[in-house]
């Protein structure tokens, strides 16, 4: 991790707090400081915040009983068709994830339980993209 590198924002949206949490915590241990985790459990909420436009990256949970996340990655898709998405899910079905990653903005789909080396990877990956892109 580079201490210099400036603060990004992960809008999570699960509908598990416990996930949330998780995550944040996760982050934190291993030394990505960097990273502001702001988790919800409303779909609604959550897209309050991305209208904020301090958005690093968008996470969301597939499969939520009120929405499921390919329905807010598609919302995402045509209002912030620049805004990056990951999409996690524990019920990996083959025609859902590739109907997401076909949207465009979806970045990577992970399998819950998370592995959150794999998550640092995209991040890392997608930090550099935007050093690389704005230099």
């Amino acid at each position: 991790m580079n201490a210099d590198a400036e603060t990004r924002t992960l809008i999570v949206l699960d509908d598990e707090p416990m996930m949330i949490a998780s995550l944040r915590r996760r982050l934190k241990a291993e030394g990505y400081d960097q990273y502001i985790v702001k988790g919800f459990t409303r779909a609604r909420d959550a897209l309050c915040e991305l209208e904020k436009g301090e958005c690093f990256v968008f996470i969301s949970d597939l499969m939520m009983p009120d929405i499921t996340g390919d329905k807010v990655v598609k919302y995402i898709q045509e209002k912030y068709p620049a805004q990056r998405c990951i999409v996690i899910t524990a019920y990996a079905e083959r025609g859902k994830i590739s109907r997401i990653v076909n949207l465009g903005n979806t970045v990577d789909v992970l399998a819950k339980p998370l592995v959150i080396e794999r998550l640092v990877s995209t991040l890392d990956r997608l930090a550099n993209q935007s050093t690389t892109t704005s230099v």
